[in-house]
């Protein structure tokens, strides 16, 4: 079947979306599919009931993924926080993100291990976000003990440290060795970018090229976000796409045959998914070039459906809660509405008649735009209460140049190793780009009607 993964990954979703929606135990969703699967694997030779089977065991697979990541443990911390946790307590475990500054607070997320409160310790698991009052750099991998106070917040529980000092490190980080490597990789380049470029222009280079945004001014989030540009700010498929062919291009200079080249081109595209933060969609653009090499590896025509599909459905494996997250929800409506809308819209507009070069340049940037907007259109005003309509024309002005700065933070950091004299002419470059797409974004977003607050 042409477009398996996708049927796949679609049976899988509606599972999850039908126990999240039903509640039932765990083990009334759990028996039917055990019964479902060992029912396929006894029809394997009657290909039509086998198929059918399938359906029903993709479907409650979803449901069961869903039901047990949903189900807590006796040891979690949002089982033990009603008992002795009211007041001050303490909390240790290890840092699973890099802190991010919000309104005069350092924000992270830890994995609890311990929690002790009025001299009693006890173990727990599970995760809390961690809000510090002040600034304060907390890397992930950092083993960490917290005093404050646990709170439940919009069911979440939330442990509130008043001062940076009453957070402390406790022993050797704990970390992944591809993360920890790739976490090395990445403040080397960022060492670049700032050596290069001034700090702002610098943050905006930060979030394009590594994902990291916490250099970027929240006047400038707010005011692309009313523009409908702030995915640029975000790793997407295009710095994948980027990274694997650089890689391939230097490999194939050095002469180094096809089969290999794609095999070592993998391994670096999972280790600039980690420097990115390994968001859904930096995992998604990341697993669909796999995929996509892969194909290529097996000489077979790559299908952009089954690799976004097994892109959708290896996050969803990892964890399905993820599919009711807005970065989820937006990485793959956006990319699912190019895919669909705009070859339709391309076809139905006739651009490939169009002789003129520029016009139909125009055309199928305005097609690409709209095609985009279009399909995220409704999830933007759900979440965010903002309907721009400036978003179409503005991407149109917008997206090439950060494609631009983007191609040149990358050429910063190859052209630093490489040949350092030319690197201040690249950051210069970049610079004077990112400096044209603040000033556009900003008259964009003073023109009547550019936008509108649901």
């Amino acid at each position: 079947m042409k477009h398996s993964i996708v049927i796949i990954t679609g049976l899988f979703i509606l599972g999850i979306i039908a126990a999240r929606c039903v509640n039932v135990p765990f083990i009334v969703l759990f028996l039917p599919a055990l019964m479902i699967g060992v029912i396929s694997v006894a029809m394997l030779k009657r290909e039509r009931m086998f198929s059918v089977f399938m359906v029903f065991f993709i479907f409650f697979l979803g449901a069961v993924y869903c039901k047990n990541s949903r189900s807590l443990q006796n040891s979690h911390i949002a089982v033990q926080f009603p008992y002795g946790t009211k007041g001050l307590c303490a909390l240790e475990g290890d840092a699973v993100s890099h802190s991010q500054a919000v309104n005069n607070r350092t924000v992270f997320r830890l994995r609890t291990e311990a929690i002790e409160t009025d001299g009693f310790r006890r173990f727990c698991s599970g995760e809390v976000l961690v809000s510090v009052k002040g600034a304060r750099e907390i890397k992930s991998g950092r083993r960490l003990r917290l005093t404050g106070e646990l709170i439940e917040r919009n069911d979440e529980l939330v442990m509130k440290v008043a001062f940076p000092s009453r957070v402390q490190e406790i022993g050797k980080p704990r970390i992944f060795f591809v993360r920890a490597f790739a976490g090395r990789i990445k403040e080397a380049c960022e060492r670049i970018i700032f050596e290069h470029m001034p700090p702002g222009a610098a943050g905006i280079v930060d979030a394009m090229v590594l994902g990291e945004k916490k250099h970027v001014s929240p006047i400038i989030y707010r005011s692309m976000m009313k523009t409908g540009t702030v995915h640029i700010l975000v790793v997407s498929g295009f710095n994948a796409g980027i990274v694997a062919f650089m890689v391939m291009l230097l490999l194939k200079v050095l002469r180094v045959p096809k089969m290999p080249r794609i095999i070592l081109t993998v391994p670096i595209l999972i280790v600039y998914c980690f420097m990115t933060g390994a968001s859904a969609p930096v995992v998604r653009a990341t697993v669909m070039a796999v995929f996509m090499l892969t194909a290529l590896l097996f000489q077979r025509e790559p299908d952009i459906f089954n690799a976004l599909a097994a892109a959708g459905l290896g996050i969803l494996l990892f964890d399905p809660n993820q599919l009711f997250e807005i970065s989820f929800q937006l990485s793959f409506v956006s990319v699912m509405a190019l895919v669909y809308l705009y070859p339709r819209l391309r076809t139905a507009f006739c651009l490939t008649k169009i002789k003129i070069g520029f016009a139909r340049v125009l055309a199928e940037a305005f097609t690409t735009s709209f095609s985009a907007w279009a399909g995220t259109m409704g999830l933007i005003a759900y979440y965010f209460k903002t309907f721009s309509p400036v978003t179409v024309f503005a991407n149109i002005l917008i997206v090439p140049i950060a494609s631009f700065i983007t191609l040149c933070g990358f050429s910063l950091l190859a052209v630093n190793y490489v040949f350092p004299p030319w690197a201040s002419s690249v950051a210069s470059a970049c610079e004077w780009a990112v400096n044209l797409l603040l000033y556009i974004n900003s008259v964009l977003v003073r023109i009547p009607g550019a936008y509108f607050s649901l």
